[in-house]
C-alpha cells in the first residue's frame, strides 16, 4: 500500500529550482527531474529553463502524449495544488489533429522543429523590428 503523495503550491514548486533540486509540474502533477537532467534528450539546459515551474504548455509543444507516462512517471512526487498560470482544459480533438498535422509536415519536409536554424534568427529579427 503506497502512501499518498504530497500536494505542492506553485510557490513551493518554485523553491525547487536548482540543478541539485529540480522539480517541474506538468498538467497538475509534480516531478522531481533532478536525476533526469543529464538524460533529457533535448539536453539539460532545455530542462533547466523550466525547473521550479509549470511547464505544461512547453511540454505539450515538444512531446508526444505518451512521453508523460513513459518517461516522467518514474519521477512523480506529488500534485500541484495551486497554479501560478491559468489552467487550460484537456486537449481537444482540434488540438490533437493540428498537432499531428504539424508533426506530419515536419516529417514530410525532413525538418527538425526542435533544432531549426530559423529559430535562432527569429528573435534577432523581432528585436530589430520593435
Amino acid at each position: 500500500l503506497s502512501m499518498p503523495k504530497p500536494c505542492y503550491t506553485w510557490e513551493e514548486l518554485a523553491q525547487h529550482n536548482t540543478q541539485q533540486d529540480a522539480f517541474i509540474a506538468v498538467h497538475g502533477k509534480v516531478y522531481d527531474v533532478t536525476k533526469f537532467l543529464d538524460q533529457h534528450p533535448g539536453g539539460r539546459d532545455q530542462l533547466l529553463i523550466g525547473i521550479g515551474r509549470d511547464v505544461s504548455m512547453v511540454f505539450d509543444s515538444y512531446h508526444k502524449d505518451s512521453t508523460l507516462k513513459s518517461k516522467l512517471e518514474q519521477f512523480y512526487v506529488g500534485e500541484l495544488a495551486t497554479n501560478e498560470l491559468p489552467v487550460f482544459p484537456e486537449k481537444s480533438e482540434f488540438y490533437k489533429t493540428l498537432k499531428k498535422a504539424v508533426y506530419d509536415h515536419f516529417t514530410a519536409t525532413k525538418q527538425d522543429p526542435k533544432n531549426a536554424p530559423w529559430m535562432f534568427v527569429r528573435p534577432h529579427v523581432l528585436c530589430v523590428d520593435t
